[in-house]
């Protein structure tokens, strides 16, 4: 009978995870990513570096599942980072470093207030 099923709280989660929006804004060095994760009101769900390679990107993966839109500001290796998530996730959205301005306005800048902003 449905009604007398238990739900595991690991059950619960991954049904939240379906209903909900979440994005993933990354700062993208040589070696490694900082990535931050936020649900729609904006609440931040994990902040975290990740080795900038495939096995870095399967275990931010990991954390959002693939329902997860990407930012992150244009790079040298924009193209490797494009290419690992491409086929991978909900969206993937690049932005230019001149059109990120509210970053600049900050006295100091670091990969957390870069990846929120």
């Amino acid at each position: 009978m449905l009604g007398s099923q238990k739900i595991s709280s690991s059950e619960k989660q991954k049904e939240v995870k379906i209903l909900m929006t979440v994005f993933a804004g990354l700062d993208v060095h040589k070696k490694y990513f900082h990535a931050t994760t936020m649900d729609e009101s904006g609440e931040i769900l994990f902040q975290g570096d990740f080795p900038n390679k495939t096995e870095g990107y399967d275990s931010l993966l990991a954390k959002t599942g693939e329902e997860v839109k990407v930012a992150f500001e244009a790079t040298y290796a924009w193209e490797y980072v494009f290419e690992e998530l491409e086929d991978r996730v909900e969206e993937v959205k690049m932005a230019h470093p001149k059109k990120t301005e509210v970053i600049t306005d900050e006295k100091i800048k670091t990969d957390a207030s870069t990846v929120t902003t």
